[in-house]
Order: structure tokens, then sequence, then C-alpha cells
């Protein structure tokens, strides 16, 4: 009763961790072995994580009993370089039977009966390697990694202590799919960000950001009597063009056209936008008239360099 407690004890103190510290899975994963062997007296805690297609599985965080060690043994070295450069996909090692089961599968004696075949099996027995225990972290029925623990003695695990790390992995799979969500959500509000930032036809910074630098900078530099320069551009007779080659070649043209001004933007500071239609705007701070004239100069002679054929126009056959 008195370790039941001890143990539960010990699972809700992991659990305020995981909680309450800022953690991302792979901190959280790190914390979670940390944990487990420190209070268990395991000599090797790693989380293994199924690959983009699941296919197999890939090393991602580990903890080692020399890590509190100021030495490491050459083979215990050697163990832990071994697992953090290979994959696992042989339906035969423990890491495979635990994500096809998606049970908790426990080893008291791993040599040599059909564990040998687990993992890096020559180092392993070097070092005296004796129990392995491999726990998944499973959530809507999808393994999202699998911890595995090692002893360098045989050992008979109660099933409390199997609860205890059982509970554990449970609530580190509902804080890995949270940070997952999160992380998609991120990216979510990035991409819109994105689409809202820019034109999708060009890549171009789009009219909202325009404007939105133009004032930025108008106020920036305009308190230290900076110089501000625009220049704005448009494709002559451009609805011409639409109406004889068809709006697909119209696109190309723009894309051509926005490759042109983009080569004017020497600087980091610099913008170079679609404003709307045929019409692209530059903005250039701490640039004075006679180089943003220069620039305008270089952005015609670019574009008369790429001779659009424009059969329509009534100024020049390109």
């Amino acid at each position: 009763m008195l370790r039941q407690s001890y143990l539960t004890s010990i699972k809700n103190a992991i659990l305020v961790k995981l909680t309450f510290k800022k953690v991302n899975i792979e901190s959280a994963l790190e914390l979670t072995l940390a944990e487990v062997c420190q209070t268990m007296n395991w000599d090797f805690g790693e989380a293994w994580i199924p690959d983009p297609e699941a296919t197999m599985l890939k090393f991602s965080r580990g903890w080692y009993s020399s890590n509190s060690n100021n030495g490491t043994l050459p083979a215990d070295l050697k163990f832990r370089q071994q697992h953090q450069i290979i994959t696992f996909n042989s339906q035969e090692s423990l890491l495979q039977r635990v994500w096809n089961s998606q049970q908790t599968e426990w080893g008291k004696d791993i040599f040599p009966d059909k564990y040998s075949v687990f993992i890096c099996f020559q180092i392993a027995e070097k070092i005296g390697i004796k129990s392995a225990l491999g726990i998944p972290i499973i959530l809507d029925k999808q393994v999202l990694s699998i911890l595995v623990f090692f002893h360098k003695f045989s050992q008979t695990l109660d099933q409390n202590s199997i609860q205890l790390v059982n509970a554990v992995a449970t609530q580190l799979g509902g804080l890995i799919q949270r940070k997952k969500s999160e992380i998609a959500l991120k990216k979510a509000n990035q991409n819109l960000k994105l689409i809202a930032s820019f034109d999708i036809l060009t890549s171009l910074a789009n009219r909202r950001t325009f404007d939105e630098y133009f004032h930025q900078k108008w106020e920036q530099l305009r308190q230290y009597k900076k110089y501000l320069s625009l220049i704005l551009c448009d494709v002559d007779y451009f609805k011409y063009y639409n109406d004889c080659y068809g709006y697909p070649e119209g696109d190309q043209c723009l894309k051509k056209v926005a490759q042109a001004i983009s080569k004017v933007a020497k600087f980091s500071t610099d913008l170079v936008c679609r404003y709307g239609g045929e019409e692209f705007g530059v903005i250039l701070p701490n640039t004075n008239i006679e180089e943003a004239l220069r620039r305008a100069e270089l952005i015609r002679r670019e574009i008369k360099r790429f001779e659009i054929p424009h059969a329509c126009s009534k100024v020049s056959p390109y």
C-alpha cells in the first residue's frame, strides 16, 4: 500500500511538471524519460517516434544513467551513439511489436530469448543490459511515440510500476497531441498571414503590406528627416494585352515584370509590391530622388530587355 501511494505521488509530480512547465514535444519526452528513469532506477530510457509516412521508428530523445556522471563508459557511449543514428522497421524488434500491438511489453531477461534480436545486440550484451520495457504513447488509436527503458540486471516489474508508467504515457499522449495541434494552428495562421500579405501570382508583397509598410516608414523617417522614395509602375495597354493574348499569357507577363522590378530592391528595407492589377510599387527608405530615378530607369531597361511582344500596343511592338 505504501509503495502504491509512493508511486502515485511520483506520477502526480511528473504530471504537474508536464502540465505547468512550458514544454514542447521534445522537452516533454526528455522530462518524462528522466523522471521515470531516476524514480524507478532504470539505466537507459529512450523515446522513438514514427516517421511521417509511418513506415519506421526514429530515435527522438534519450536519457542515460551516465548523464549524471562525469564520465561515460565506452560501451555505453557506443550504445547511445548507435541508437541515435538508426531506424527500426524489423517485425521482430521490441519497438516494432509494441508499435503493432499498441500494448506495453516487458522483457525480464532479454538474453538469449526472442528479445536478442531487439537492438544493437552485441553492444547491449557487452554493457550488460538484461531487462527492457516498451510502452506506447497512444491517442485516438494512433501511436504517437514509444518509450523504452532498459535495466542492466534482470528485474521483476510489479504491476503498480507498470501502471505508473502507463498513466504517465497516457497524459503525455494528450500533451503531445495538444502540442501538435498548437503547431498546426500556428502554421495555419502563418500561412493565412502569408496569403494576406503577399500576391499569389507574383509572390510580391500586396497592397495591404505596401500601405502598412509605407505608413510605418513614413512615421519613422519623418522623425529623423530622412529620405523616403516611391517608384510607381504601370504596364502600358495591359488590357489590350490580355484581350490579344489571353489571361494566362497576361499572368506570365506580370510575372516577368515583377521579376524585373524586384532587381532594384538592393537592401533589406526596400519593398517591392504588386499594388493592384498591372500596377506595381517600390518603397525605398533612406533613398534620395537621384538614386530613386536611377533605379526607375533600371526597371525600364530590364523590362525592355525581356522584349515581351505586344501586337496590340499603340506605342511599341513590345
